[in-house]
């Protein structure tokens, strides 16, 4: 549920939040609509970081507008946050709170 609520909170987001979104989410996820596959991401020679070229691209595959790209964003990085304290929890011994009486 944290990871579902946390992709439609944060990923439903005004464009206008702060100056990346505005900037680098339209001309990322336009760049991806042309690609027709992975490949094409790994050989185009510009100056865009090639990972977050990739999100876009699988973002154009989940649906029509940039703001899909924020979704699968968010939606990727809070998976790992999610996974990463799962992983200390285990590694920690972190249980479920046992009643005590």
């Amino acid at each position: 549920m944290v990871v579902i609520a946390n992709t439609i909170v944060l990923g439903l987001r005004d464009f206008g939040v702060g100056t990346d979104t505005l900037v680098y989410i339209d001309s990322y996820y336009n760049l991806a609509e042309t690609l027709d596959n992975f490949h094409e991401i790994l050989v185009i020679d510009n100056a865009m970081d090639k990972a977050f070229l990739m999100l876009a691209y699988i973002s154009t595959l989940f649906g029509w507008k940039s703001q899909m790209l924020l979704l699968v964003t968010e939606l990727f990085i809070i998976f790992f946050v999610v996974l990463g304290l799962y992983q200390l929890k285990k590694i920690l011994k972190i249980g479920a709170v046992q009643k005590v009486c």
